[in-house]
């Protein structure tokens, strides 16, 4: 939504609702004194509970299966040369963490319930063609970046970006060297924007 002192401030509707967060910069932090963080990982253990079963509803109305594992083709292997300081398990993590891969989706068997779901909003928020309209308009928005490849320089806010692209359909790599999980070189030719925070870029590519 936009930027602020404190954090970027996101928002999406989901089932309906609308659903505003921030995410705080990625600056170093004081940790205070005064606050006892024992309480506050009381708190923290119950919404990560929480959590779990708010993502396991949405991952499955959406067709995913939670939690969340990498699409791989038979006979492939997720890792390759600069990734060969991880362990497997934490080189997935990374690469699920990166955003940049696909899912393995599930068969949806709630399809009825899913419907019911729908009635459900479609009673609340008033008129279904109404709804319909608003329905076409979000889908607009989920393909606003089809086909549109993206590439991150390593002073660019990459969390930030990558959630945003691959919301709106969009493809993103960077540099593999700044995090794991890049899916294309720089040099690629199929990129169509390059993201960059430099006032002069030593090279450039006319088809970007």
């Amino acid at each position: 939504v936009f930027v602020s002192i404190k954090g970027i401030y996101f928002q999406a509707e989901i089932l309906g609702q609308t659903v505003t967060w921030i995410t705080p910069h990625r600056f170093s932090q004081e940790m205070p004194t005064d606050v006892d963080f024992r309480v506050m990982l009381t708190f923290v253990e119950f919404y990560n509970t929480m959590i779990g079963f708010v993502n396991f509803k949405l991952y499955h109305t959406l067709g995913l299966h939670y939690p969340p594992m990498l699409q791989v083709k038979a006979g492939e292997d997720i890792s390759d040369k600069a990734d060969q300081h991880f362990s497997h398990s934490d080189l997935e993590n990374e690469k699920l963490a990166s955003l940049a891969h696909p899912l393995v989706t599930v068969d949806r068997e709630n399809e009825e319930e899913d419907a019911q779901l729908d009635e459900i909003v479609a009673e609340v928020h008033g008129d279904p063609e109404t709804l319909r309209q608003k329905e076409e308009k979000l889908e607009h928005f989920k393909k606003l970046f089809n086909g549109c490849r993206f590439f991150l320089g390593r002073e660019a806010p990459r969390e930030a970006l990558v959630f945003v692209i691959r919301s709106f359909g969009g493809d993103v790599s960077w540099d593999s060297v700044v995090g794991v999980g890049a899916t294309f070189e720089e040099t690629d030719q199929t990129i169509t924007h390059q993201v960059v925070d430099r006032p002069t870029q030593t090279h450039m590519f006319l088809s970007r």
